[in-house]
């Protein structure tokens, strides 16, 4: 009677922790992969109001994916040789500089992070990121472009269109518009030594604003880039928050993030010389 009524116990036993086990939800968010994301926003010129919806997109889109964890922060000590290579990516989203005055980098800082993507880290650049360090010549090899005026302000409506196919442009259909600030490219800007995704749709775009100043119609807006032995990452869409708050935009960013710390080719063919022609 005795080994019955335990062998009864043990069933229950078994039942009811089957059944809250099935009761208990999922966890959250997926496992963090242990890749560490510095997220810089330090401003020397215009502050974008947008930063702060940076951070909570970027760093939710982190933990959401599980593909990394953010470090939010301004601290330039991060930059030091002892520091910074506890990073496995550095994002610059919405930084800034002027032509006079560049971001307080000591030299150490400037060639820890040059070096720190050119022996295998990320780098990735946001919007204003391409409008800093003008001042630092190397910065903009690595970037690939210098900000030279945006013809196109954050309230008019600009088309694009996606140049390559792949996991970074496969949310965007192949013609897409958005009301966002939109830049031209100057200096060190060569679409060669670039693999562009998405540019401006000049077909479907106002040209004729006397700010615009390439005569190429050649408008990249976002690209990747090796750096040594690095992978760059850049677009210059996220000046206004509804673009960052846009599900795409996020699904772009988070894919071009992933890429660039090792996900996918590392070494990806150069663009053609000139813009895809519009359909």
């Amino acid at each position: 009677m005795r080994i019955h009524i335990f062998a009864t116990i043990a069933v229950l036993s078994l039942f009811t922790t089957s059944l809250f086990a099935a009761d208990t939800p999922a966890p959250a968010n997926p496992p963090a992969s242990g890749k560490k994301v510095l997220v810089f926003s330090m401003t020397v010129g215009y502050h974008h109001a947008s930063i702060p919806t940076a951070h909570k997109v970027l760093t939710e889109l982190g933990e959401k994916s599980g593909a990394f964890t953010t470090v939010v922060s301004d601290d330039l000590s991060n930059f030091n040789p002892d520091k910074i290579n506890q990073f496995d990516a550095i994002i610059f989203a919405n930084t800034t500089s002027t032509h006079e005055k560049d971001l307080p980098f000591t030299d150490e800082q400037k060639k820890a992070f040059s070096d720190f993507v050119k022996n295998g880290k990320a780098f990735i650049g946001i919007h204003s990121a391409t409008d800093t360090f003008y001042l630092w010549p190397e910065y903009g090899d690595m970037i690939g472009a210098h900000f030279d005026d945006h013809p196109w302000t954050a309230d008019q409506t600009v088309g694009y269109k996606v140049e390559k196919r792949n996991a970074i442009t496969d949310m965007w259909p192949d013609h897409f518009s958005l009301t966002e600030e939109t830049y031209q490219m100057g200096p060190p800007y060569d679409r060669s030594k670039l693999t562009v995704f998405i540019s401006v749709d000049v077909d479907k775009t106002n040209m004729n604003n006397p700010r615009i100043k390439r005569t190429d119609k050649d408008f990249a807006v976002s690209w990747i880039k090796p750096y040594g032995k690095g992978r760059v990452f850049y677009t210059s869409l996220g000046h206004n928050e509804t673009v960052w708050n846009d599900p795409r935009y996020q699904a772009h960013l988070l894919a071009g993030i992933e890429w660039a710390m090792g996900k996918g080719d590392l070494n990806p063919a150069p663009s053609t010389s000139q813009p895809a022609p519009s359909k």
